[in-house]
């Protein structure tokens, strides 16, 4: 039984090495790729991804990690979601090289875009639950059945084979903004990753705690001065990043443990905090 608990606590030990080793390793290769090579976001983006696949099924794991089962399934989808993914890389060379005629589509890249969306269907599940992941499901299955419905909600009929190769390459074959490697992805990856990081170190050297404490002193006296407090040193925040996601994750680490030992309740903190983080997107950053 000793030597059993001694064996579980070395492979949790090794886990968060690899872990550990594998946030290191996404780190230093997005930004010095970024920093020191001149590389294009048609390139970049897959092979971020790719990465962020490895860590985010270690993150959400199937289960408890001292099953050899579920570290076993876990690394496998993430090293499916890391070669289809890198695959995007190669696919950006082969539409250079060969200019496609036509909707010319190789099954294999088919198979590729109904994979890499059950990853993806996969994660929001473990991320945000079923009811997230159900809320997607509906409208994909409106996508299918939308011909069949009456006029007021129809649409026209969408070739599945096109529908998931549209979804894994349309930035890379058909010069489209969406899809797994569209604008969403470049803005998360090259605007919005960096900004959390700055918000995780802001987090870590008390600035934002002092942003919350140089308002509560202005605010503080008035009747719901730390929600006066919050919104202030969000909007503040938000001329740094620009970003409502970036705000939320600094300033509302403090903010909303502040805000309910004030008294608010939960909802009204959301409410507050989700009200105040758009301002990120309102106000332009100085930053540049």
């Amino acid at each position: 039984m000793w030597m059993s608990s001694e064996r579980v606590g070395l492979e949790k030990k090794i886990h968060r090495i690899l872990s550990f080793i594998l946030v290191l390793t996404i780190i230093v290769i997005l930004s010095g790729v970024l920093s020191l090579l001149y590389i294009t976001n048609e390139y970049f983006i897959p092979v971020a991804l790719a990465l962020v696949f490895l860590l985010a099924f270690q993150l959400y794991p199937s289960g408890p990690h001292s099953n050899k089962k579920y570290l076993l399934l876990d690394w496998s989808l993430g090293l499916i979601g890391f070669i289809i993914t890198i695959y995007g890389v190669l696919a950006v060379d082969i539409s250079r090289r060969l200019p496609r005629v036509g909707l010319y589509m190789p099954f294999h890249e088919i198979v590729f875009g109904i994979i890499i969306m059950i990853l993806l269907l996969e994660l929001v599940r473990r991320a945000f639950g079923v009811t997230f992941m159900g809320l997607l499901l509906g409208f994909l299955a409106y996508l299918f059945i939308g011909p069949y419905i009456p006029v007021e909600w129809t649409h026209k009929h969408i070739d599945l084979e096109y529908f998931f190769h549209f979804f894994y390459l349309g930035s890379t074959y058909y010069g489209a903004s969406e899809g797994v490697f569209g604008r969403l992805a470049v803005l998360a990856i090259t605007v919005i990753a960096g900004f959390l990081i700055f918000g995780a170190v802001m987090e870590g050297t008390k600035i934002s705690d002092f942003l919350i404490k140089m308002f509560t002193s202005l605010t503080g006296w008035m009747i719901g001065g730390v929600g006066k407090a919050t919104i202030w040193a969000s909007i503040l925040f938000g001329t740094i990043t620009g970003s409502a996601a970036a705000e939320a994750a600094a300033i509302g680490s403090v903010t909303i443990p502040a805000l309910i030992r004030s008294g608010f309740p939960p909802n009204i903190v959301a409410g507050i905090e989700g009200a105040a983080g758009t301002g990120g997107d309102l106000v332009p950053p100085i930053m540049g």
